[in-house]
């Protein structure tokens, strides 16, 4: 299970851009590379590095998500994360960010799903991941 991994026990590095890198990037020459592979790492560690560095951009970018990633994402942004069961949650954010320009009073915000939060060992561990993981992407566009 990707969730019982503990953070960088695999000891990998991975950029998973099979398909050029999108967001921040936009890289799209970018290719998948993945640096300490060996026998040792089990699938489902070389599956929690790859959405470790999915969590990683998404810090970057501070997007909303939610399922199974959302203790994960909590754990790599140090911040709580709640998901929301709003079906249009990008619609809705746009209309009451319209509706805070034009002076109106906006509705309360409501909880509408459940919140993650992080684990500071665990988050603590991730920083030091996300500079590795920086680098190696810096190393390889060379």
């Amino acid at each position: 299970d990707v969730l019982a991994v503990l953070p960088d026990s695999h000891g990998l590095t991975v950029l998973p851009y099979l398909a050029g890198q999108r967001t921040p990037d936009w890289y799209d020459d970018a290719t998948a590379a993945i640096e300490g592979l060996n026998f040792a790492q089990t699938p489902a560690q070389i599956a929690c590095a790859f959405f470790e560095d999915m969590a990683f951009d998404f810090r970057r970018v501070f997007a909303d998500l939610t399922g199974f990633l959302g203790p994960l994402l909590a754990d790599v942004l140090g911040v709580p994360i709640e998901a929301s069961d709003v079906a249009e949650a990008s619609l809705r954010s746009a209309a009451l960010y319209a509706l805070q320009r034009l002076g109106t009073r906006l509705p309360p915000e409501t909880t509408t799903g459940q919140t993650f939060y992080p684990l500071p060992e665990r988050t603590r561990v991730y920083a030091r991941v996300l500079v590795r993981q920086r680098a190696f992407s810096v190393r390889l566009r060379r």
